[in-house]
């Protein structure tokens, strides 16, 4: 589920060892700055510190998810800086866009042709698992897959 400090990270990891989980994934979300120059956790980690924190800890796979104005785009620098620390598996699930308030619900508007263009920008990066965070649904999912599918034949 969604961190975003080291010390909380560091809790839900021993949470779930002690609870057997088969498999610990270390995640958080980042925050892109206002400035928009780069990205960060809203407790100021970045995503090499993160990995390798997560190594340290045991985690299975690194992974980031959610965050003000983690698209593709930025999900695939995360995944770039990832893999510049750590060599565990890394995966992403960045939102689908920006929320926005209409008649009191929240939206979000990137659609999965928008999102999947993303995908294999991703898999080159590095990514080793894709899903969706906030605003994502089962067409997101879907879309993905066939993309990552795709990806996968034509670079086997």
């Amino acid at each position: 589920e969604t961190q975003t400090g080291l010390e909380e990270l560091g809790l839900a990891m021993s949470a779930a060892r002690e609870a057997g989980a088969p498999c610990i994934i270390g995640s958080l979300a980042y925050d892109v700055t206002l400035d928009g120059s780069t990205f960060r956790t809203m407790m100021g980690v970045d995503p090499e510190r993160a990995a390798e924190f997560m190594e340290e800890q045991g985690a299975d796979i690194a992974a980031l998810n959610c965050g003000t104005g983690m698209d593709m785009t930025w999900a695939r620098q995360a995944v770039l800086r990832y893999k510049e620390a750590t060599s565990l598996p890394v995966m992403a699930q960045p939102n689908a866009g920006l929320p926005r308030l209409v008649n009191m619900k929240v939206v979000y508007d990137e659609t999965p042709d928008e999102m999947v263009r993303g995908v294999a920008p991703l898999l080159d990066a590095g990514a080793n698992i894709i899903g969706g965070c906030c605003g994502s649904t089962p067409d997101h999912i879907r879309a993905f897959k066939g993309a990552m599918d795709l990806y996968l034949s034509q670079h086997a």
